[in-house]
């Protein structure tokens, strides 16, 4: 398929046009963009949020309550009831069996995946309609476990994939100084043991020796004793290991479900993020010397806003002590026995804290002291099997900044119900621009692929014979972005940015670029990309040195991502 190679077209041709789209593309370098000037977009009126809540509804048994409408739900925000005017059931609580290997399995009887061009490659697998509509991925945690308990979580691990059901669509990462891949969605059992097998014991921060283009996400920027947008790490005169050990390791943590999050967004349904951990604590001491005064540093604030991340894509996150069973300093339920604690024991409950929070937060449960991994897996597998979707417009229709918190009932006894219990009122338009520069970089650096906007990419050479001049050209879902609608006309509009990787995985900013595009689509036009999709088109200029593009489509309203990593070698474009 010919694609249109818009960012080429000339002027005229443009002014041709103007009547169903203006497509306004800026190239500048990253680090020194030079705007044009363009005349003001049309004003139109900012869309009203709508609030999702994703709910599991369980009997006493466990099992999920099926057959519940909208008029069995009441919903509150803050104490004030709201209107519920979004309501579907998603997902089966026996659910069809999916086929080993893939995202997307075939099921039988379905159409086969459509196929893509060549040398092209989507962030977005083809999915069949009767495909299962849940998916977990278990997470090993060397960055904040060591190797014993994280050895002893990897047999419970085991067991469970020697368990696991025909209906099931379970991956395995591993988290160290890097985020991998060990194995992506199956429901085969020798695959998943197999990865689990040939793992390399997952290590500590300073000793994980990553593999080829395995490259670290970006980093969040804490709230805390040194205000606001401050990197606590380069503060002169302090310990940078022990800031690495405090702060360090839950930044990354968070950053690597922010990865997991944005790679698992047009998976359908809800999504079950499993967490083998010790965790990490909600307040932390950073201590600049020793024998110097420790600055007091709460971590809740960025909790939130990773939880209002993962939530967004209806992923829930389910924490698991990887200590187990700790005898002698619980009782049966998760609180300590004796009144005066020991440091680590401390350490422990704050530890859980953190992860109490972020599984309340995402709709998930937290497991401590527990031994079971095997039972606690299945468990949280379960619970997506059939989940009911509530949405809301909020009575006060405001974006402060704040927490809000949910309470959902139903009028149904012996029904428990799960769903997470709050959010942050943000508007992802109005970010500070630090905010979204930093989740452009962690999206850039990320391993993974984002899903949330949905394109295909595709590299042809255009340059002389021996010169590395390519032409990257995008078909980008518009379905995906959000556009805003007055008076017969569509606006919105994409960031695209242009990176390209070393052999060591880093991204060269000299090498990366950015074309901002603004789209002003009339009705018809708007409807025929709805259909075919939005082509674009851009040169790239290839560093002799490079061995990966990574693309990032950014969409400027919503601020929703997708992006794919395309290889580079001696053939590419040909």
């Amino acid at each position: 398929m010919k694609l249109n190679r818009l960012a080429r077209i000339s002027p005229h041709v443009i002014l041709g046009i103007a009547a169903l789209l203006i497509l306004i593309l800026r190239t500048t370098p990253a680090q020194s963009p030079t705007p044009l000037t363009i005349p003001p977009p049309t004003t139109i009126k900012v869309a009203t949020r709508l609030v999702t809540v994703d709910v599991v509804a369980q009997d006493k048994k466990g099992q999920p309550v099926q057959g519940l409408t909208k008029d069995d739900f009441e919903l509150w925000e803050d104490g004030e009831q709201q209107r519920i005017s979004v309501f579907s059931v998603e997902g089966n609580p026996t659910p069809p069996g999916p086929v080993e290997g893939s995202l997307a399995p075939t099921v039988p009887g379905a159409a086969p995946p459509a196929t893509l061009p060549p040398q092209t490659v989507s962030n977005r697998p083809a999915s069949p309609p009767d495909a299962p509509a849940t998916a977990t991925v278990i997470l090993l945690d060397g960055l904040n476990t060591n190797s014993y308990n994280l050895a002893m979580a990897d047999n419970q691990v085991a067991q469970f994939f020697r368990r696991l059901g025909p209906q099931d669509r379970v991956a395995l990462y591993s988290m160290g100084a890097y985020l991998r891949v060990l194995q992506d969605f199956t429901n085969d059992p020798a695959l998943l043991l197999n990865a689990l097998k040939e793992m390399n014991p997952p290590k500590g921060v300073a000793q994980l020796a990553p593999p080829a283009l395995s490259v670290p996400v970006g980093e969040f920027v804490f709230q805390g004793a040194t205000g606001p947008g401050t990197a606590l790490s380069t503060q002169p005169g302090w310990d940078p290991s022990q800031v690495f050990a405090v702060l360090q390791r839950p930044r990354m943590t968070m950053s690597m479900f922010a990865a997991i999050g944005e790679h698992l967004a047009k998976i359908p349904g809800r999504k079950t993020l499993i967490w083998m951990s010790y965790g990490f604590p909600l307040i932390v001491d950073v201590c600049p010397a020793p024998r110097a005064p420790c600055n007091k540093v709460d971590l809740t604030p960025d909790v939130r806003s990773i939880s209002r991340r993962l939530s967004n894509y209806h992923v829930a996150l389910y924490p698991i002590d990887a200590r187990g069973l700790v005898v002698g300093e619980y009782g049966g339920g998760s609180q300590p026995i004796a009144l005066s604690l020991s440091g680590p024991v401390k350490a422990m409950l704050n530890a859980h804290d953190a992860s109490v929070l972020l599984a309340d937060l995402t709709g998930g449960r937290a497991v401590n002291n527990d031994n079971d991994f095997a039972l606690a897996i299945r468990s949280a597998i379960d619970d997506a099997h059939l989940t009911y979707l509530l949405g809301y417009y909020p009575a006060a229709d405001k974006w402060d900044s704040q927490f809000h918190t949910f309470k959902v009932r139903v009028n149904r006894p012996g029904v428990k119900l799960l769903y997470r219990t709050g959010y942050i009122a943000i508007d992802p338009q109005n970010q500070p621009p630090d905010e979204r520069q930093r989740r452009l970089d962690s999206a850039l650096q990320s391993p993974l692929d984002s899903t949330a906007i949905g394109f295909r990419a595709q590299l042809q050479k255009s340059g002389a014979s021996g010169t590395p001049q390519l032409t990257l050209s995008l078909i980008v879902d518009i379905t995906d972005l959000q556009m805003k609608q007055d008076n017969h006309h569509w606006t919105g509009g994409v960031e695209i940015v242009i990176a390209q990787r070393g052999p060591e995985g880093n991204v060269a900013s000299e090498n990366t670029r950015k074309h901002s595009v603004t789209l002003n689509l009339k009705e018809d036009y708007y409807t025929q990309l709805q259909k075919k999709g939005l082509s674009l088109s851009f040169p790239v200029t290839l560093d002799p040195h490079s061995v990966q593009l990574k693309v990032l489509v950014c969409d400027t309203n919503s601020g929703a991502m997708g992006s794919v990593s395309i290889p580079l070698d001696k053939t590419a474009g040909e």
